[in-house]
C-alpha cells in the first residue's frame, strides 16, 4: 500500500485549519511553535532543540529542530517549514467548502507555510500509526521567513545533522521545485535637478 493511501484526508484538513487559525505573524511565532511542539510530542517526539536565533531575529522563539530516529542504513533527511505568516494574519477564520479552504475575508488564509507543516504532521502520524520504517529525520521550523528569511539566515547549519532535505514552501501540487531566484538589493543614487515630467 502506498503512503498516499494511508493519509487521513479529514484529519489532515482539521490539522491544517487548526494551524491556520493560530496567530503567527513574523516575530510572534511563539503560539505556533508551542502548538507544533504539542502536536509532535503527542506523536512521541522528544522536545525540540531550540536555537538562539531569537537574539538575531527578535522573534518570540528560536528555530526548532525535532529529531526522529530511523533506519541507520538510510541517509538522514530534513524537512523544513517556516512558522510565520504575512499580515494580516491575526484572528484568521477558515471557511471550508468541500476541499476548498479560504479565509473569512478579513485576513489571509495562512496556507504559506501551514500547509507544509500540516503535511509533515500527517506524514509522521501515518508513519507512527502503521509502524513504517523510515530514514532518520529532522523537522526544521524556522522563524521570520516572511520578512527576509531571518530565521534561516540565523540558523547554524551545524545544528542540522542531515545533509539533504526538502523545504515544503511553495504553491501548486504534485511538483518539485529545485531552484528559485535570489533576492537582490540595489542602491541607486540619482543626481540632477528636480523637475516635473
Amino acid at each position: 500500500m502506498q503512503l498516499q493511501q494511508l493519509i487521513n484526508r479529514e484529519r489532515l484538513a482539521q490539522t491544517f485549519i487548526q494551524l491556520c487559525e493560530t496567530d503567527s505573524p513574523s516575530g510572534k511565532e511563539g503560539r505556533m511553535a508551542a502548538l507544533v511542539t504539542e502536536m509532535l510530542c503527542a506523536l512521541g517526539a522528544e522536545p525540540p532543540f531550540e536555537d538562539d536565533s531569537a537574539a538575531a531575529t527578535g522573534s518570540e522563539c528560536g528555530n526548532l529542530i525535532f529529531r526522529f530516529a530511523g533506519d541507520p542504513n538510510l541517509e538522514p533527511l530534513f524537512f523544513n517549514c517556516h512558522l510565520d505568516t504575512v499580515e494580516p494574519c491575526i484572528g484568521i477564520k477558515v471557511v471550508r467548502k468541500d476541499d476548498i479552504f479560504t479565509s473569512l475575508g478579513e485576513t489571509i488564509l495562512g496556507s504559506d507555510d501551514k500547509s507544509g507543516i500540516a503535511a509533515m504532521i500527517e506524514a509522521l502520524t501515518v508513519l507512527r500509526e502503521n509502524k513504517l520504517s523510515h530514514a532518520p529525520m529532522e523537522f526544521v521550523f524556522t522563524t521570520c521567513e516572511e520578512i527576509g528569511l531571518l530565521g534561516a539566515k540565523a540558523l547554524n547549519p551545524e545544528h542540522v545533522r542531515a545533509k539533504m532535505g526538502y523545504a515544503l514552501d511553495s504553491t501548486g501540487f504534485g511538483r518539485v521545485i529545485v531552484g528559485a531566484p535570489a533576492s537582490n538589493r540595489l542602491r541607486i543614487t540619482v543626481r540632477g535637478v528636480a523637475a516635473h515630467a
